[in-house]
Parts: structure tokens; C-alpha cells; sequence
């Protein structure tokens, strides 16, 4: 599909997930393509945050019953092709 007069092409790392073949950009990706922002800024976790996940996950797998349950960490992207019928 051709750009619109104007509009920059989105690089693919700003892509974040396609469904049904429509790309879905991370939050806040026009401020790195205005050049607001850096692409770490928008995709990247705060120390405090990976803190808090690791202490989660941490928790999580003390408490949980391994055998019914997974714990995932991060942000798990499933591709989606309602066209195809598959994951």
C-alpha cells in the first residue's frame, strides 16, 4: 500500500504487534519520529520497574502451584491472522 503524500514511513522496530496485518505502533511513536523522544524512551522499562516485576515474578513463584500454572514476565505479543485462522 502505497504512503499517503506526506506521512514517513514507521520503521519496524516501532511496530509493536501486527493483527491481521495492520501494524500496532508503540505508545508514544510519533515522538520519536518527531524526534521528541527516543526509541528507548518509549520501549524500555524503568529500574524501578524491573524491580518490581522481578519481585512479582518472584512471589508468584513461591505461591503458585507450578504444575497448574506459568509464570511469564514482560510483555507476551501474539500474532494474530483472522484472514489465515491462525496464531
Amino acid at each position: 500500500m502505497p504512503e499517503a503524500k506526506g506521512r514517513k514511513k514507521v520503521p519496524a522496530c516501532l511496530v509493536k504487534e501486527e493483527f491481521d496485518g495492520v501494524p500496532l505502533y508503540y505508545k508514544g511513536y510519533k515522538d520519536v519520529l518527531s524526534g521528541k523522544k527516543t526509541l528507548e524512551e518509549i520501549i524500555g522499562c524503568s529500574g524501578i520497574q524491573s524491580l518490581i516485576v522481578t519481585y512479582l515474578t518472584a512471589l508468584l513463584w513461591v505461591k503458585l502451584n507450578k504444575k497448574r500454572y506459568q509464570v511469564l514476565t514482560g510483555e507476551v505479543g501474539n500474532l494474530i491472522d483472522r484472514k489465515k485462522g491462525s496464531l
